[in-house]
């Protein structure tokens, strides 16, 4: 599997996370365990959690709906090539997992026999200049009652992406990161933080969950989803897997719910061209967990138990 589809991959997998990252604007992971996972670390959202985003994003939407030029937002969405071309530029090929210095990173030796081609990508930190009367705008469309103080506008936020490693073999890619840091001014931090914490569109128990960590450290939070996310016992690690065949049946239960009738500017329905999108990696399945304050997996067409052996050779 090529690298360009297998980071894909991960990112349609990632999208269950996205719920604990503001604004969100897309959503939506039967545990082998317990399904309220006792992990500190963990975002646990239920089936019911997901019915009620769904219906707080139909409600939105519809009340949107008059006023919205969807072709000129469609106009607006990123192109996929342009952000694979933008990643490019900051790849640099490593001849060995040891020429990464960010963090550890390990090889599986559960491809001993193979020699990867391994790349680290590092995007170097980018700045913003707050506009604060644009970001209330967008608040307000999503119903929040709180909103960014004015002594913010015009003042600069940074985010320092981590490096990330990524080791592809010939039907896997295994790769790492870490969380990126975020420099905020003022008390752009805690405004923020309300507003996740309070936004009406993420259910109260998210909401909640969201209340107790620090949006702004350096740990990682993984969405424990109800109905998609699997568990395996990594020796000292939990590993959170998630398959695109499950995510695709949720996807398509949830989006069920929204009202009969929206298209998308292409003319085809949203949840067509969701299904469409996710039935390129049908198969396909990643292994993530966490160890110090890295997160580390693994992609492929594998099964959950090749996933957790591959994982443990990583270790």
């Amino acid at each position: 599997m090529k690298k360009s589809g297998i980071i894909a991959v991960v990112v349609v997998l990632a999208v269950a996370g996205s719920m604990f990252i503001p604004p969100v604007q897309a959503f939506a992971v039967n545990a082998m365990g317990v399904f309220r996972v006792s992990d500190p670390k963990v975002i646990n959202i239920s089936t019911q959690d997901l019915t009620e985003l769904a219906q707080n994003v139909q409600a939105l939407m519809g009340g949107q709906a008059a006023g919205q030029d969807q072709s000129e937002t469609a106009s607006q969405a990123p192109d996929k090539q342009d952000a694979s071309d933008m990643l490019a530029q900051y790849e640099k090929t490593l001849n060995s997992a040891s020429d990464f210095k960010a963090f550890s990173f390990k090889l599986p030796t559960y491809f001993k026999d193979q020699t990867p081609a391994i790349t680290e990508i590092d995007v170097p930190a980018q700045s913003l200049t707050i506009d604060t009367a644009s970001i209330n705008e967008a608040l307000a469309a999503l119903q929040s009652t709180v909103t960014l103080p004015s002594n913010l506008d015009g003042r600069k936020a940074t985010v320092t992406p981590s490096p990330m490693v990524v080791a592809e073999y010939s039907d896997a890619v295994c790769f790492a990161a870490q969380k990126p840091s975020v420099d905020l001014p003022g008390n752009m931090e805690t405004a923020v933080t309300q507003i996740v914490t309070t936004l009406p569109l993420l259910p109260e128990d998210i909401r909640a969950q969201l209340g107790d960590i620090n949006l702004f450290d350096k740990n990682i939070y993984l969405p424990n989803v109800e109905g998609v996310t699997k568990t395996a016992d990594l020796g000292g690690s939990t590993g959170y897997i998630y398959a695109v065949n499950d995510i695709t049946a949720l996807a398509g239960n949830l989006l069920s719910a929204f009202q009969a009738g929206q298209a998308a500017p292409d003319g085809t329905s949203s949840g067509a061209s969701l299904a469409q999108e996710l039935q390129k990696y049908a198969g396909c399945e990643v292994i993530v967990w966490v160890k110090n304050n890295t997160l580390y997996g693994v992609a492929g067409r594998y099964t959950d138990d090749q996933l957790a052996a591959i994982a443990k050779t990583m270790q």
